[in-house]
């Protein structure tokens, strides 16, 4: 049975003339364990589409606070919420930083508190857009090698990039144009050498 499973969606902003339709009856299964990539021209509906599937939340606090939000429904003691934000920090490798402010923080290490902050519940899947957009070519393999370490793990992961390089870190491409899923390709194609070498260094 499918993790996520959507069925003729469609999604419209704007009325009249100004109507524009960004995702147009897409159909998709998303399967437990999957590491799943979106590619397309830009105003392709590769972010609504994703948004659609589960959205993604960047509040400006502290890095503990960040990495904590989520559990703000949960019946969780505060000292029991630090210590998970903590845990989370550890698994991406920022620990050190849990009282720091973003601004503080490089751009890797400021995507790597929000995949923290989006694990930190341990749910069962994780939407990443764009999450190398900002950052220079090590921190993009940093933060890729980071969310394939995560999949190897067993996390679910659905992405969305405009890099051919990123969504080779992916296990299945889907590539949306108008709005439309193109192609469904699964593949598994495993990082070269020298780009974990660049992680580990």
């Amino acid at each position: 049975m499918s993790y996520i499973k959507v069925s003729n969606v469609v999604k419209e902003f704007g009325h009249g003339d100004a109507k524009v339709t960004a995702v147009r009856g897409v159909d998709l299964s998303i399967e437990q364990g999957e590491f799943l990539s979106i590619m397309g021209e830009s105003g392709a509906g590769k972010s609504t589409l994703l948004s659609m599937l589960g959205g993604l939340l960047s509040p400006y606090l502290s890095v503990t606070e960040n990495v904590q939000l989520p559990l703000a429904v949960t019946h969780h003691s505060e000292s029991e919420k630090k210590s998970l934000a903590l845990s989370a920090l550890e698994r991406v490798g920022l620990e050190d930083k849990a009282h720091r402010l973003p601004n503080q923080l490089s751009g890797g290490e400021q995507e790597r508190v929000a995949i923290a902050r989006a694990v930190v519940n341990e749910p069962p899947i994780l939407f990443a857009d764009e999450p190398t957009g900002n950052l220079d070519s090590k921190n993009s393999t940093e933060v890729m090698n980071l969310l394939k370490r995560l999949n190897g793990e067993g996390q679910t992961i659905v992405m969305v990039t405009h890099s051919m390089a990123n969504a080779e870190f992916a296990d299945r491409l889907i590539e949306v144009t108008d709005g439309r899923v193109k192609e469904d390709t699964i593949y598994r194609i495993e990082p070269a050498p020298e780009n974990l070498q660049a992680a580990q260094a």
